[in-house]
């Protein structure tokens, strides 16, 4: 239902938790209150819902796989379901998405990381060369004029981003023209009025019970959802069986990607796994250390604003991963790991 529209109201446009606790933690009990939230398909339905004032995008699988075809279709639902965007209204957004060319059109916004080091990681990686290729097709001038200048220029790399909001230092040199916002996690819990403390505990599902399991690890994995998208589930376990193995079970808590449906038990029935819903950025903000962070390549061992040890395996774990991929850079002082 397309909600009453209000005066001065904010936009903020995510298709993952992670950019969605972001914009909470950097945004004001008063913004928070006046936001209304345009959410990609990739939220899931049990997050949209716990928001008052939203509209959830959904890509109709009926539709005829034809570009234009999904254009149609997300016109008809901004512009039929969501309050229109004022010239002069706050829009925050990721801006890779599906969706997001549609929603953002021709509108000015500040940039949602999609993960740490995401600009950096777009700009000197395999996904500039992809997209450069893409303007390249007969019908990118065409999906431009409809959908602005946004289409095929992801990651504020484009004329409409002005603003990026960041965790992390990361400016490449098409970043350089625009005003950062730099958001730190370390202490930022405090800082919330219970207000928005209870809105994130309450959004994220997560509880006092939650963080004494969470501590209970020394050593925390953070997985990533390469099966069945890049990889097999036969070559998904065997790479993370190696790499489990290599730490004592006792001391290893595993914290899959919200989109990784991999069950570790079939590991090991004794690991334990925290599967709630949520960024592992949530840990940093409540003041939840670990000794050691363990990735493949997961941009999340890169937010920790205290001094740990990154064991970092690489995408040269995988011929499929790095084909895909490409190198991706480790962060300073990482250690680098072989299976």
């Amino acid at each position: 239902m397309k909600q009453k529209k209000e005066k001065n109201m904010r936009f903020c446009h995510v298709g993952s938790i992670y950019s969605l606790l972001v914009y909470i933690a950097y945004s004001t009990d008063d913004q928070l209150k006046r936001t209304f939230y345009l959410f990609d398909r990739m939220i899931p339905d049990e997050f949209a819902s716990k928001f008052k004032n939203y509209f959830h995008f959904h890509k109709h699988s009926w539709l005829p796989s034809k570009w234009y075809f999904y254009w149609l279709d997300l016109m008809f639902q901004k512009v039929f379901f969501c309050p229109r965007i004022k010239k002069d209204a706050e829009l925050f957004a990721n801006d890779h998405l599906w969706s997001s060319s549609a929603i953002i059109g021709r509108h000015s916004y500040t940039l949602l990381e999609d993960g740490a080091r995401i600009c950096s990681m777009y700009w000197f990686g395999k996904d500039r060369t992809y997209m450069e290729s893409n303007r390249k097709t007969k019908s990118y001038k065409i999906r431009r004029f409809l959908f602005g200048p946004v289409e095929v220029h992801p990651h504020g790399d484009n004329p409409c981003c002005t603003n990026l909001l960041l965790t992390t230092d990361d400016c490449p040199d098409y970043v350089r023209t625009k005003k950062i916002y730099r958001l730190y996690w370390n202490g930022l819990w405090d800082s919330f009025s219970e207000w928005k403390k209870k809105m994130i505990m309450d959004v994220y599902d997560f509880s006092i019970d939650d963080m004494e399991y969470v501590k209970s690890g020394k050593i925390i994995l953070f997985t990533q959802p390469l099966y069945p998208d890049f990889i097999s589930e036969e070559e998904h376990e065997k790479i993370y069986r190696a790499i489990i193995k290599k730490y004592p079970e006792k001391d290893l808590i595993i914290k899959p990607h919200p989109r990784d449906t991999f069950s570790y038990e079939k590991i090991s029935s004794n690991l334990k796994v925290f599967k709630k819903n949520f960024p592992s950025q949530l840990f940093e903000m409540l003041g939840i250390k670990f000794d050691v962070a363990v990735t493949a390549f997961s941009s999340a061992v890169m937010n920790f604003e205290y001094p740990l040890k990154i064991d970092w395996y690489g995408t040269e774990c995988s011929e499929t991963w790095y084909k895909k991929f490409g190198h991706i850079e480790p962060p300073k002082g990482a250690c680098l790991k072989t299976l």
